[in-house]
């Protein structure tokens, strides 16, 4: 509760449900707009103490590259089902009701 998640995905329901999902955690949403440059995008990240990034595949390398010690959250490994070790690497970051919110939207 009252961490700061930056994410980044093009606009579409998967914005909206990370937006839904970081605010029902009781986390503070950090939204990044894809046409930032990596140099803005890095100063947000320290700025804001993000810990926790969502992204989609299209932004994934990009967030990959820019990132250092903050975990990366892929909304595809989400929808996939690949999330058996989501709860483990990610639970001490993340409120438990942001986790099981992403699951009950998607499974």
């Amino acid at each position: 509760i009252g961490e700061n998640v930056a994410f980044l995905t093009k606009r579409s329901e998967s914005y909206l449900f990370s937006i839904l999902g970081i605010l029902s955690a009781g986390a503070v949403y950090v939204p990044l707009e894809e046409k930032l440059p990596e140099e803005r995008v890095k100063f947000i990240l320290n700025d804001a103490n993000i810990k926790v990034i969502i992204t989609d595949d299209e932004n994934y390398k990009r967030v990959e590259n820019t990132t250092d010690n903050i975990k990366i959250i892929n909304i595809s490994d989400i929808l996939n089902n690949k999330i058996e070790n989501f709860f483990i690497s990610f639970s001490n970051l993340l409120n438990q009701k942001l986790l099981n919110y992403y699951l009950q939207l998607y499974l």
